[in-house]
């Protein structure tokens, strides 16, 4: 009797939810750690890493940035566009197809290539390792291999925009961030120095010419802290992105069958300023229940607002007046 009295006393997954979600759905989870530049920061690998300095790390990274432009734009790829351009240029009367064929004869070559490359790679990395320094000096060298190796890594990315269009493309549609390299120049004007943005045209023809985002679905934020942003500016990413990840995986979440989910299953991606209000009718439930739930996920934007009154107060200016201008302020215009 008594363990039926204990296995009885368990508390159930409530099953009264509009939502219909039994499991617990992590919105807005650390948003103070947000507000505040967090970051997960990877621990190093106890195995390999730990046996190497910065400088052989960092040139490891590169091999392996190099070896992911290689397999985006394979060696026999580029010696066979290369060797096309070439007869184009060197024999004007040769048609099409024969410079394909001709080009085709240079495929046997592609094995010594492949063989010297290994062979390169295999000599780098047999170089000794350098000594030991300061760790200041360490943590310099690593701040400056990691910008090299970014600003290399947005280099390739262009050209392969060049080389592999319709695969870059296809890429960057789904996007809504594209890394690209940008610098200051000092330039005088009207007698006082000031600071240029260069490459900035050049920034903005290539995303839209690559077309970045023309097909995107969730928008990204990161936790830098970098770019100062309002606390509702991440929260409605966050909750776009979860009501997205519920819709495409409902069974994550051991959801019931309920109005709400098929309310939410019914939803076309992206959201658009015309279907903003059936995302807001769901998003809406879905809030309503998480301040039931989880009241303490909403004190970082209850804090920024400085509100102080009743519950219902703070409820109707953080859920139904912010929270719906920031996630308006999410969906597409088309």
């Amino acid at each position: 009797m008594k363990k039926a009295a204990a296995s009885s006393s368990v508390a159930k997954p409530a099953t009264s939810r509009k939502t219909g979600i039994c499991e617990k759905t992590g919105f807005l989870t650390g948003s103070d750690y947000v507000l505040k530049g967090w970051m997960p920061v990877p621990l190093p690998y106890k195995f390999e890493h730990e046996k190497m300095t910065v400088p052989q790390i960092a040139s490891r990274i590169k091999e392996d940035l190099e070896e992911l432009v290689a397999r985006a734009y394979s060696a026999r790829q580029r010696l066979t566009d290369d060797t096309e351009q070439m007869l184009a240029w060197q024999c004007p009367n040769l048609s099409t197809q024969e410079i394909k064929i001709k080009a085709a004869q240079t495929v046997e070559w592609i094995q010594n290539v492949e063989r010297i490359q290994k062979e390169d790679i295999a000599r780098i990395r047999r170089i000794p390792k350098t000594l030991p320094i300061e760790a200041a000096e360490d943590e310099k060298r690593a701040a400056k291999s990691l910008a090299y190796i970014i600003t290399h890594g947005a280099t390739w990315l262009e050209y392969l925009f060049v080389r592999r269009n319709a695969l870059m493309r296809d890429v960057a549609e789904k996007n809504d961030l594209w890394p690209v390299n940008l610098g200051l120049k000092a330039k005088k004007v009207k007698g006082r120095v000031r600071s240029e943005l260069t490459r900035r045209e050049f920034a903005r023809d290539y995303l839209i010419e690559i077309g970045l985002n023309t097909k995107g679905i969730r928008p990204s934020y990161n936790y830098t802290g970098a770019e100062k942003k309002s606390p509702f500016w991440f929260a409605a990413r966050e909750l776009y992105s979860v009501l997205t990840r519920i819709k495409q995986n409902p069974e994550w979440y051991s959801m019931r069958d309920s109005k709400w989910k098929r309310d939410l299953l019914a939803l076309k991606e992206p959201m658009t300023k015309r279907t903003f209000s059936r995302w807001w009718k769901v998003a809406k439930v879905f809030l309503d229940e998480e301040w039931k739930i989880n009241p303490g996920c909403f004190e970082p934007l209850i804090q920024h607002l400085k509100i102080k009154g009743k519950q219902s107060v703070e409820k109707t200016r953080v859920i139904d007046q912010s929270m719906q201008d920031a996630l308006l302020a999410l969906a597409r215009d088309q």
